[in-house]
């Protein structure tokens, strides 16, 4: 008797940006963040398959603010000379069977392994898990391979959702120790206030897409990759700008040694470290006595 899934072609259910090529060994799950946990797949694989948007969004469970949007997460998998494809995650894809969703990544796909972690789960109510993915793979005549789970020091898993904690609570250092980089703002430049260049400071004013996890307030130091390539120190600020009883969060990084026009450009910021939370203060000279302070720390 014949499955749904044997009688049936789900490969248009599949829509995957990237280049495929049949015959490779590929990582399958979410890796928002590309954290520690999951750069352990990397040195197993060719390509990363990921699903965007998160699973979670898409079947109403709770909206996610993203670690890593889709192109930040492109750098961070290239970077590593690996590919990356990205699924479009629907309803309708995650309504098939796990028979059904695995055949239709085998036609898609044509793997020769597929790497997942320990907690993996694919189908209709999540109810594949990695057993089933090992014995249908072997059916099939593909190679599979289960990571266990990467522990870090205080003895539990690295999961992309403790690391989001830190960075909305402004613990930037737990949250990279935990992903192993800097964290990503990928962004284009719009004009501000102007407010910066008054105070011999000027900045470039990013709006970033309203999916995108910003930290919590404060001044951060970092990085940025101009539009050319280069890259310059950054000192980034995140906040409402309460001195000036600003209400509307903004961000914006000075580039030391730049003066070149950004505006409409896109910016590519990266956090390293948190040199203190916003503070209001009692006029614009202790401000700027304060940013040039944070300045030489950068």
């Amino acid at each position: 008797m014949k499955t749904q899934s044997d009688a049936t072609d789900f490969s248009d259910k599949l829509n995957i940006q990237g280049h495929i090529r049949p015959g490779l060994s590929i990582g399958l799950g979410i890796f928002d963040g590309l954290h520690k946990g999951h750069q352990s797949f990397l040195d197993k694989i060719d390509a990363l398959l990921t699903f965007f948007p998160h699973p979670s969004s898409v079947l109403g469970k709770r909206q996610i603010d993203y670690l890593t949007l889709p192109h930040e997460l492109r750098d961070l998998v290239e970077q590593e000379s690996k590919q990356l494809w990205i699924a479009e995650f629907t309803a309708e894809l995650a309504s098939l069977s796990p028979d059904a969703f695995l055949d239709t990544l085998k036609n898609v796909c044509h793997p020769q392994k597929i790497v997942v972690g320990y907690d993996f789960r694919f189908g209709s109510n999540r109810a594949g898990t990695t057993e089933h993915l090992s014995d249908w793979a072997k059916s099939n005549g593909i190679d599979t391979t289960i990571l266990d789970p990467v522990i870090n020091p205080d003895a539990t898993p690295y999961k992309s959702s403790l690391a989001r904690d830190f960075i909305r609570d402004g613990l930037l250092s737990d949250a990279i120790d935990i992903m192993g980089h800097p964290y990503p703002i990928y962004g284009t430049v719009i004009r501000g206030d102007g407010r910066g260049k008054a105070l011999g400071v000027p900045t470039a004013n990013i709006q970033v897409p309203p999916t995108k996890l910003i930290p919590a307030p404060g001044v951060y130091s970092g990085h940025a990759i101009l539009p050319n390539g280069d890259q310059a120190r950054a000192g980034i600020y995140i906040g409402s700008k309460p001195t000036f009883k600003g209400q509307s969060l903004s961000i914006e990084a000075h580039l030391l040694d730049q003066s070149i026009d950004l505006y409409d450009a896109p910016l590519k910021l990266f956090l390293e470290t948190k040199i203190r939370d916003e503070k209001r203060f009692d006029s614009k000279e202790a401000l700027i006595h304060q940013i040039k302070i944070d300045l030489a720390v950068l």
